[in-house]
Order: C-alpha cells, then structure tokens, then sequence
C-alpha cells in the first residue's frame, strides 16, 4: 500500500508520468524495501486503476480514397528563381484540449513561407 500511496502521490504532481519511470522512481524511493517486478508493478497499477488513458489514435491522410486525384503537373520541374513555383502543406496539430490543422503555401525555389 505504501507503494500505491506513493504513486498516487507522484500522479497528482505529474499525470502524465508512465508506470516504467514510475516503476524506475518506486526502485530508488524503496532501495531497503520491497518492490515488485516490472510486469508486477504493471498489474498492481491496474488492479488499483491506476493506468493512464489510452491516447486516442492520430488521424492523418488517407490517400486510397474514391475521389478524383489530381496529376502531377510539376513532375521534373526545377525551379529556377522565387515565385515560379509555390507548393502548400497541411499538418495536424495535436493542442492539449483541442486540434487544429496548419497549411502553409511555399515558395519552392526559396523555402520561404509566402
């Protein structure tokens, strides 16, 4: 019990901790006394309900869609000076309570963000 006291104790101070540093943390907090295994301390921390939450899966792009695909019109093209090719990219932001995607349009030649 001393041991599930103590990681509820960490938990409130940092929950977002995993159990193998939790367990690291549980080995030098008892050097004289008694501390479980790995797989023990594992399903200690599930019998007591004291796992963290799964992340929920990232959704990302899904490219084998039914929709029309547009070809490739710049296939081979070097760009030579600014502003002969700008190329745009979108990506997924993961914030603490929300998400939200940012898109960038670039200029090829010059790496700038126009």
């Amino acid at each position: 019990m001393r041991i599930v006291d103590a990681v509820k104790v960490i938990r409130e101070q940092d929950p977002g901790i995993g159990y193998y540093k939790l367990w690291l943390m549980m080995n030098r907090m008892f050097l004289c006394g008694w501390v479980p295994g790995r797989d023990s301390f594992l399903r200690l921390l599930r019998n007591f309900h004291l796992m963290q939450k799964r992340p929920k899966p990232r959704h990302t792009t899904n490219s084998n869609h039914r929709y029309r695909r547009y070809k490739n019109l710049i296939r081979g093209f070097v760009p030579t000076r600014a502003n002969q090719l700008w190329v745009s990219d979108i990506t997924y932001i993961d914030l603490v309570d929300d998400c939200c995607y940012l898109h960038l349009v670039t200029d090829a030649y010059s790496h700038k963000i126009v």
